[in-house]
């Protein structure tokens, strides 16, 4: 399940940076990075979901943020 979690966390941080017109491959790396430190902290379904959707969140507004500059 984590391995699902974290496939599908990368892909859909692929296409986001894409459609931002960013380097896809960055976030799609600490996506992947996020899933497997969290799974070896023993983290659940939940709390990998979670932290996926808070990466998302804190680099959209790094972004955000640094377009508006």
């Amino acid at each position: 399940m984590m391995l699902l979690v974290g496939v599908c966390g990368a892909v859909l941080f692929y296409r986001v940076a894409y459609a931002e017109h960013l380097s896809p491959w960055v976030w799609s790396v600490a996506s992947l990075g996020l899933t497997l430190a969290l799974g070896q902290l023993g983290a659940g379904t939940l709390g990998l979901i979670f932290g996926q959707v808070l990466l998302f969140v804190i680099l959209w507004v790094y972004n955000a943020r640094r377009k508006f500059r």
